[in-house]
């Protein structure tokens, strides 16, 4: 490979690098102006994403623990505010998956917000593949 042809690979990859990252850019303003809570979870239930709605609406910042621990840690249980949700049940989990998830009634109460709130999780899916 000639020294031109490696100058326009470069190029070329730097051009590809900016567009990639305006595009991560547009992504994260669009999901931060969202009044609806966005969250996202790699296949081991590492949180990577939560938008400010979605910590708003829970009340905390996303914990570093397990997948498993999700619903104890948010505070997660059925409508009837008594039964815990155990956290496979959870929307996130299951489209971890590979379940596509809509219209789940949730009732999460937690230290930040002591008297609870109703949510409905609509929508969630796991994309198993972003980018070829």
């Amino acid at each position: 490979m000639s020294i031109a042809e490696l100058k326009r690979e470069n190029a070329e990859l730097k051009a590809a690098n900016l567009k990639l990252q305006d595009q991560a850019r547009l992504m994260e303003t669009i999901l931060d102006s969202l009044s609806e809570g966005v969250v996202v979870a790699n296949l081991e239930g590492e949180i990577l994403f939560a938008n400010p709605a979605s910590l708003k609406i829970v009340g905390m910042r996303p914990a570093d623990v397990s997948a498993e621990e999700w619903s104890e840690t948010y505070g997660t249980f059925y409508p009837d505010k008594v039964t815990q949700v155990p956290s496979t049940e959870l929307p996130l989990y299951r489209a971890m998956q590979g379940e596509i998830t809509d219209n789940v009634k949730l009732f999460t109460r937690n230290k930040n917000r002591p008297k609870g709130f109703f949510l409905v999780s609509v929508g969630t899916l796991y994309l198993t593949k972003l980018a070829t």
